[in-house]
């Protein structure tokens, strides 16, 4: 890995109900916190949906048709992740959900003496996914329409890395039955299989000037380095 971040930035709510998750346990609080879990993971996903599916669409302008492919498929997500998160979260102990404050921490960049100051939630981004986005930024800049296919297997590569890093790797962590597995295990399942044929379907839908917009969108969320990564590094939380 190069170092090359993809990164949005977080809501003041979100960060606040998230740090507030984090202090609560690093400092071993022993009223449960399964509700404010859930809360910060419904913000979460909110935010998600928006920043990688909301926002582009509305840049690319949609039409009636690719906008109903669209609400259908975040209807399916946000319906197994209300699904997944709710039984979960019912379940888990405050030790148990240990792991998924220090991910949390680990994945929110910030200036963690000003509280009211930007946060970012970024990951990683493979070296050839980044080289790739870019080269179709410039391809579509120089009016190359040949690039449909191109576009899908990028786009689809950076939505399993995205979906891999905030939900495949958080359930993997967590200290679950066989049962609760299963259904957390299928539930990603089942975004990575909807987000798929979504930016199958959905690009051959869009005209140049759409992938274009589209492309220039996510490019504009790729950083050489993660945000504010010298001040984060200082200050971070060492966890017993």
């Amino acid at each position: 890995m190069s170092g090359h971040y993809m990164s949005f930035e977080a809501t003041a709510t979100l960060r606040r109900d998230a740090e507030t998750f984090i202090a609560n346990l690093q400092r071993g609080e022993r009223a449960s916190q399964s509700l404010l879990l859930q809360q910060v993971l419904d913000a979460f996903v909110n935010q998600c949906l928006q920043v990688f599916f909301l926002a582009p669409a509305d840049v690319a302008g949609l039409n009636p048709v690719s906008r109903k492919l669209l609400t259908t498929a975040i209807a399916t997500i946000r319906k197994t992740l209300q699904l997944v998160v709710g039984r979960i979260t019912r379940k888990l102990g405050n030790r148990e959900m240990r792991p998924l404050a220090q991910f949390m921490d680990e994945v929110m960049f910030r200036e963690r003496n000003r509280p009211d100051g930007l946060a970012f939630i970024a990951f990683e981004l493979d070296d050839d996914l980044s080289d790739q986005l870019q080269q179709l930024q410039r391809a579509c800049r120089a009016g190359n329409t040949d690039v449909t296919d191109a576009m899908v297997v990028a786009f689809q590569t950076m939505a399993e890395e995205g979906i891999t890093r905030f939900f495949a790797e958080p359930v993997a962590m967590l200290n679950l039955g066989p049962v609760l597995r299963k259904i957390a295990e299928m539930g990603v399942d089942t975004i990575r299989s909807v987000t798929a044929t979504l930016i199958r379907r959905l690009f051959v839908m869009l005209s140049h000037e759409q992938m274009a917009a589209v492309v220039d969108y996510f490019c504009g969320m790729i950083t050489d380095e993660a945000p504010d990564v010298l001040v984060t590094l200082v200050d971070r939380v060492e966890w017993a």
